[in-house]
């Protein structure tokens, strides 16, 4: 209840910080170079990096220094990786369905899903969210045929220098609750999170 009643009381400062933490946040650029390659020699591997402005680059001027290009960098020491990035500043899991509803589907074997970030900030409910990562799943499936999923965790919004108080302590309370109404759908889909890609991938 308190809470709920604090929530309700900060709400429209809470919203006005969000904005301007958006407007801002989408003035920086992300990184220039190739969205798309192919890197190292030995079993094949196709991969996909579906995401926001975390997969995006943004915060680097390259992006062999980005997601993409730090991933495929490593997994090229036991594959011949072909990859590509479909990743844009600002995304979130809605908007990416309705971008992906133009994509040309292509086999992949491993699908690296970077978003949430901007669904925390856009204060998205949780039961709305688990009905759009269903929906991203299931669309990304159709497209791709992976086998394997990978879900990158959320950076830590309460350590965010751009996020004024209260909007980084209330934002970051917010990211538990997502990733809480997400276990269900990632308990009986073949998801695993971040860390484990390379290990998993390079055990079998």
């Amino acid at each position: 209840m308190l809470d709920t009643a604090a929530r309700l009381a900060l709400s429209p400062l809470l919203i006005a910080q969000a904005l301007q933490i958006r407007r801002i946040a989408q003035r920086l650029p992300e990184a220039a170079g190739p969205r798309e390659g192919v890197i190292g020699s030995g079993p094949p591997l196709r991969l996909g990096i579906v995401g926001d402005s975390s997969a995006a680059g943004v915060g680097v001027s390259h992006q062999s220094q980005a997601l993409a290009g730090q991933l495929t960098d490593a997994l090229s020491r036991h594959f011949e990786v072909s990859w590509y990035l479909d990743a844009l500043t600002g995304a979130t899991t809605s908007s990416t369905l309705a971008r992906l509803e133009s994509a040309k589907p292509k086999p992949l074997d491993v699908v690296v899903i970077a978003l949430g970030v901007n669904d925390v900030t856009r204060l998205v409910p949780a039961p709305v969210w688990l009905r759009q990562q269903q929906r991203l799943l299931a669309r990304l499936r159709v497209m791709y045929s992976p086998k394997q999923f990978y879900i990158s965790g959320m950076p830590p919004l309460q350590h965010f220098p751009l996020l004024p108080h209260p909007c980084a302590g209330r934002l970051a309370a917010t990211q538990p609750s997502l990733r809480h109404t997400a276990s269900p759908i990632w308990i009986h889909a073949p998801i695993a999170l971040m860390p484990s890609l390379i290990w998993n991938l390079t055990q079998t």
